[in-house]
C-alpha cells in the first residue's frame, strides 16, 4: 500500500467506522504526527510506546562488531548504535494467521 493509498485509507475508515469525516489533507496530518511521536519518543528518550491491539515500538542497542564488506572482503568494525524494533501484539498476530 501506497503513502496515498494509506491516507485514503484512513480517511475511509474514520468515517465508516467511527462516523468522522476529515479530509485527504487532515488525515495525512494525523498520520504524520502519529509517526512523528513515535521517532520522538524513541530517539530522544530511549523508551518504548506501544499500543495494546497493535505492538509495541522500543530502542535495541547494538554491541560494536566485526565485519566485512562482502564486494571486497575487507574487515571492519561496525559501530554500536541503536536501531527500532517492532513487536507485534498478539491480537495483531492472530489477525494475520
Amino acid at each position: 500500500m501506497k503513502k496515498k493509498e494509506f491516507i485514503k485509507a484512513v480517511q475511509e475508515n474514520l468515517e465508516e467506522e467511527k462516523g468522522i469525516v476529515v479530509s485527504a489533507v487532515q488525515a495525512e496530518k494525523i498520520l504524520n504526527s502519529v509517526f512523528t511521536i513515535i521517532q520522538q519518543t524513541l530517539a530522544n528518550n530511549n523508551e518504548s510506546i506501544g499500543w495494546p491491539e497493535f505492538g509495541k515500538f522500543s530502542v535495541v542497542k547494538s554491541k560494536e562488531r566485526k565485519g566485512r564488506n562482502p564486494a571486497t572482503g575487507e574487515s571492519l568494525i561496525i559501530k554500536a548504535s541503536l536501531r527500532p524494533k517492532f513487536k507485534p501484539a498478539e491480537h495483531f498476530k492472530a489477525i494475520m494467521n
